[in-house]
């Protein structure tokens, strides 16, 4: 059914380093709260996204979007992997 070489990886915003870049595959559904202030910001499954910063706070880039994202908003993000 699948073409040799085809691979789809996903991970947790919480597991990406900088530089590392995806597309928002889902939000989990822990707390519709977080979910709703993601959308509010513009985050909504099938943006691509790059981790810009980790540490003090965690930034990311949607286009040309920068964002400082909480814990439980990090917690709640999950990506499917971009391969270079």
């Amino acid at each position: 059914m699948f073409t040799e070489g085809f691979s789809v990886s996903g991970t947790s915003l919480g597991l990406m380093r900088p530089g590392e870049r995806g597309v928002v595959s889902r939000f989990k559904a822990v707390d519709a709260a977080i979910a709703q202030q993601l959308t509010e910001m513009g985050l909504a499954p099938g943006m691509p996204i790059t981790v810009k910063q980790r540490f003090p706070e965690c930034i990311v880039e949607t286009g040309m979007n920068h964002f400082t994202l909480s814990e439980p908003m990090i917690r709640s993000i999950y990506v499917r992997l971009a391969r270079h």
